[in-house]
């Protein structure tokens, strides 16, 4: 089967798996510019991010033509509005390419960037990145239609079922000879990246602020010290815009700390919400977040969540829910 890769609120959860059935290049493509292709990653997948922009360069498109918030020629200009400026590439691109890691699943802008694209209905690649894994990727954000970068052969269907929707839905259509060597250099060079992102909040810490979510402790404001806080482990909820969330449990693991949830939707239209827990210490200090989405919750339904911090969050005493963003 070759997945055609569409996806919006409504058919999320019915969404199938990619078929291990080799795609194959078109040699009839040629250049014809006339759509943008959104690349959605996380700050830390920046090395990732380059090079998989640079492999769609060599295959023929324009730098013009890529939204990469990373990189300064495609990204968000100094000074901008960092929300408005994702905000209308976002609306104003064809295809949107997610490249979901560990650090992307702990990214509230990530999370708003790939929400955003569901409800608008935007043509829609999302790439599981090693050593994060399609389990992991389905109970945090759905069972949805997705590629891979694994092996080689993987590598080969990702860049061919991505040209093939980015011929569809940009009119963006490159070469078959420049495609097959940009996608060879890419082979050459990610297992490196690949390997560097699997300590991603095992080992290394992230800095404050970043857009993946910095844990480092920060004063809490008077809008966050109104927040609904509960003492660790018991159980709060919170709502906005007919949406509703509670039944909240935590469980530590080795890497990071999980808030496992459900959401329900009031409305008479399918909503999907970003959703973060923060953690508080004794003194009152922000000591850790954790970042999640419910996706897809119909008119009337109940669907679970999961958010995830970026490295373990032990030493909080009371913690507060809150809706980021509801589409």
């Amino acid at each position: 089967m070759h997945v055609r890769s569409r996806w919006s609120p409504h058919n999320l959860h019915s969404a199938g798996i990619s078929s291990t059935t080799p795609l194959r290049f078109n040699p009839r493509w040629r250049c014809t510019v006339t759509g943008k292709v959104f690349v959605s990653h996380a700050s830390v997948d920046a090395k990732l991010a380059q090079l998989f922009v640079d492999t769609l360069v060599l295959g023929g498109i324009s730098h013009d033509q890529v939204f990469y918030s990373s990189q300064r020629g495609t990204g968000i200009s100094p000074g901008a509005d960092v929300r408005g400026s994702l905000r209308e590439n976002l609306s104003s691109s064809s295809v949107v390419v997610a490249l979901i890691s560990e650090a992307f699943l702990s990214s509230p802008y990530c999370l708003m960037e790939l929400g955003g694209a569901w409800v608008t209905e935007k043509p829609t690649c999302p790439v599981i990145v090693p050593p994060l894994g399609q389990n992991e990727v389905v109970r945090k954000i759905g069972n949805i239609q997705y590629l891979t970068l694994g092996d080689s052969e993987d590598v080969d269907k990702l860049f061919a079922d991505l040209s093939d929707q980015i011929r569809e839905h940009a009119s963006i259509s490159v070469k078959m000879s420049n495609l097959t060597r940009a996608v060879g250099d890419f082979k050459a060079k990610y297992s490196e990246i690949i390997s560097d992102l699997s300590g991603y909040g095992r080992v290394q810490p992230l800095n404050a602020g970043s857009r993946t979510g910095g844990e480092v402790a920060e004063e809490v404001s008077s809008d966050e010290a109104k927040a609904p806080i509960a003492p660790g482990g018991t159980a709060i909820e919170a709502e906005l815009y007919g949406v509703s969330a509670g039944n909240l449990s935590i469980e530590q693991t080795q890497y990071n700390t999980e808030v496992f949830g459900e959401a329900t939707n009031n409305n008479s239209a399918h909503k999907t919400a970003i959703l973060t827990a923060t953690f508080y210490g004794n003194s009152g200090k922000i000591v850790g977040r954790a970042n999640g989405i419910a996706s897809d919750i119909g008119p009337g339904q109940t669907n679970s969540f999961t958010l995830t911090s970026v490295k373990p969050i032990t030493d909080y005493v009371r913690y507060s829910l809150q809706f980021d963003s509801i589409f």
